[in-house]
């Protein structure tokens, strides 16, 4: 901190261009670890997205929608969905349990490739070996 002060002194464009930009990663991050904030409407509490503002019954899924808002996806697969080398990551519970459950997904019979059952139409049309 003491840097930056000196900095106000020694060079005030560069500090004027690092004040910005500290003011823009605050406020991301400020986004990012805040909460869903309580709303009524009508009389009931619901729960608003801190980034679009969309109103969601439940908290969890209001900071999903945060998460999907900021192309954020902290819920990782890490081969819960059987396949060992799985990495994928998702912005909400509900699609990495989609993901993962067991009887959605299928063997392609000419790569053998797994597919979920919902692409594995348009896999076997594409599929070349």
């Amino acid at each position: 901190m003491q840097y930056f002060e000196y900095l106000k002194d020694a060079d005030p464009n560069l500090f004027k261009i690092l004040s910005k930009d500290a003011e823009e990663l605050s406020h991301i991050i400020g986004v990012i670890f805040s909460d869903a904030r309580e709303v009524y409407v009508d009389g009931v509490r619901k729960y608003a997205c801190v980034k679009c503002g969309n109103i969601h019954d439940r908290k969890f899924r209001a900071n999903d929608c945060r998460y999907s808002d900021l192309g954020l996806k902290p819920y990782l697969c890490r081969g819960s969905c059987g396949l060992s080398s799985c990495k994928k990551g998702y912005s909400s519970k509900r699609l990495l349990n989609r993901h993962c459950e067991y009887d959605q997904v299928k063997k392609c019979g000419r790569c053998g490739r797994y597919q979920s059952k919902q692409n594995f139409a348009r896999h076997t049309s594409l599929c070349q070996t």
